[in-house]
């Protein structure tokens, strides 16, 4: 794995872990208020994947941490003690800090390497002054590029020292992103002062910044990597620091915050790519339309995707370290027809599939040189990882040439009352069960009865699709997962309003917050909003305005939308939310 390829994961896995981090803070707060099954088995599932990642990128302090938390999450859940209580709840309260403060760690080394300076950390910190700036920040380290400062002078001996910085502006234009300089050129000019600081992102390395800049004149050029991680903390303690929005307690808690400005790029690729989603599900009469519709979704999914290629070759990378940590030889092949593009919806769900079933196959599967040789197979185990993508469907392949799956053992592990059919799809509905493993003992890799769970539930509640296994003993076993672009759900809000039903898309959402104030106006009804006046939009056959309120931005507007109740967001399909979008987008609601 290539140096740039490698910093990409661990920018993904950076993020996976702060999601779960906030997770598991929640599952703190709420579990004092009594047990929760679900909450328990979704919470166990997320600290399983983070211990995964962080066992398959190196990192095996966060991996410690997480496989401490996993034990007490898989005692109380083995036990059926679920109700809760103040000891429980500190113990993993003082895990999840200390898993905190491990996952800091990560900001220092996906930034500069080494030992951090700290005027960069506070340099970085103080980078937040303009939203544009922070925007082109936040979209490189989405391409996986680095963030430098580059400190230049000129030698007040040269004739021409003005040109000569302008030339080294230009030289950076050709390999990097110009963010700022600082002072700006024309203020140079007038204080004869030539030292500039340059600030950049960029895929290359600092040595062919280096070499760009190596222009006559320059009597002192230093390059340094300036954190990610440390970029906007100024901004972010700030807003921590703000009142708080205190929504109704009958509805959701939700408000989009400062990416609403910061990240507003993002926010209308995002949003950009759901309606094109939902108009892939229209009935488009025309062969136009449907051309047009397709170019659309290729061409948004492009700017703000992740190809395919890289997750499946985190994958194969995942099953070859795998293999060598269990002593087992391993040739992992990957088969795809072209690379494709992914929404971020899709490319965490599938980076979360690959790692269970990847690891399950190298781990339950392939069987150690010794035990191969004496079934008469070869000493090095073969793992295939195949998807074939047309018109918009995918079909993907795990499947490895192991042991196969025992129904021997999975009846020893249900017991001796218990029935277990020897039908495929019988052996998939007893391995998907929550908890559910073979293993007495759990290892490092697997065995805690959590990864075919995730993975069908990944496989059905968020990807839409099926999931299928075929398995012969002592040949090997395949999963196969199917699904499509018109399956993908999306989060939104069910609104209740005036006795109809309406889906409002999150990425449509601005805000939820109850109506307290007066509604202005008789025909044409507006509410103001901290200080901004919205128009406020009755539904067709709605008679009165509801009680809670919801901010919407479509269509090239901005306007609220008032409704009876409002449920906490779900996963709906487009077929599902294509009706209410067009609602929303239509002037006339």
């Amino acid at each position: 794995m290539n140096a740039a390829t490698a910093r990409e994961l661990k920018l993904f896995f950076r993020d996976d872990a702060q999601r779960i981090g906030e997770s598991l803070s929640f599952f703190v707060k709420t579990w004092m208020s009594g047990g929760d099954t679900d909450l328990v088995s979704r919470c166990f599932r997320d600290v399983h994947s983070l211990k995964s990642e962080a066992a398959f990128l190196g990192y095996g302090a966060i991996a410690a941490k997480a496989e401490a938390i996993e034990k007490v999450l898989a005692t109380a859940r083995d036990s059926g003690n679920l109700s809760g209580g103040q000891e429980f709840s500190l113990q993993v309260e003082n895990l999840c800090g200390e898993l905190r403060q491990t996952l800091e760690d990560l900001n220092a080394e996906l930034g500069e390497p080494g030992q951090e300076d700290p005027s960069r950390r506070q340099e970085a910190a103080q980078f937040s002054s303009d939203d544009f700036e922070m925007a082109m920040i936040q979209e490189a380290r989405c391409r996986g590029e680095r963030f430098f400062r580059i400190d230049v002078e000129i030698g007040p001996d040269e004739p021409m020292p003005f040109p000569r910085l302008y030339l080294l502006v230009n030289n950076l234009e050709l390999c990097a992103n110009v963010i700022r300089i600082t002072p700006p050129l024309d203020i140079l000019k007038q204080d004869r002062d030539f030292a500039v600081s340059l600030y950049a992102t960029t895929g290359k390395e600092s040595s062919e910044l280096e070499k760009a800049l190596d222009v006559d004149g320059v009597v002192s050029l230093d390059i340094a990597e300036i954190p990610f991680g440390h970029v906007g903390q100024a901004r972010k303690e700030e807003s921590a620091a703000e009142e708080e929005f205190s929504p109704a307690s009958a509805i959701p808690r939700y408000a989009r915050g400062e990416r609403k400005s910061v990240f507003l790029y993002q926010d209308d690729l995002a949003r950009n790519a759901f309606l094109a989603a939902c108009l892939g599900v229209c009935p488009v009469k025309d062969a136009r339309g449907k051309f047009l519709a397709r170019e659309l979704a290729s061409a948004l999914i492009r700017q703000n995707g992740t190809s395919i290629a890289l997750i499946l070759e985190k994958a194969a990378e995942m099953a070859n370290d795998t293999a060598s940590a269990l002593g087992k030889m391993l040739e992992t092949k990957v088969r795809m027809d072209g690379d494709v593009f992914v929404p971020p919806a899709v490319r965490d769900a599938l980076n979360t599939i690959l790692t269970h079933l990847v690891r399950n196959a190298v781990d339950h599967g392939i069987e150690k040189p010794r035990a191969r040789q004496n079934t008469g197979k070869p000493e090095w185990g073969n793992l295939l990882i195949e998807t074939v993508i047309k018109n918009g469907d995918y079909s993907l392949k795990v499947a490895d040439d192991g042991a196969g799956i025992s129904v021997d053992k999975i009846r020893a592990a249900l017991g001796p009352s218990a029935y277990a059919s020897e039908k495929q799809d019988g052996i998939l509905e007893i391995l998907t069960r929550p908890g559910f493993t073979t293993r007495r003992i759990s290892g490092a890799v697997s065995g805690r009865g959590v990864g075919l769970d995730t993975v069908r539930g990944l496989v059905t509640g968020v990807l839409g699709g099926g999931l299928s296994l075929k398995s012969k003993p002592g040949q090997g076993t395949a999963f196969l997962i199917s699904f499509s672009d018109r399956t993908v759900k999306h989060p939104a809000f069910s609104a209740q309003i005036g006795g109809r039903m309406l889906l409002a898309p999150k990425v449509m959402t601005e805000r939820i917050f109850p109506l307290t104030e007066k509604i202005s106006g008789k025909k044409k009804l507006s509410y103001t909003l901290d200080g901004v006046e919205y128009p406020l939009r009755l539904l067709r056959g709605q008679a009165s305005p509801g009680t809670n309120g919801i901010l919407i931005r479509a269509g090239g507007q901005t306007f609220i939308i008032a409704a009876d109740s409002i449920e906490d967001e779900k996963l709906y399909s487009p077929a599902e939310l294509v009706s209410s979008v067009c609602v929303l987008m239509s002037h006339d609601s």
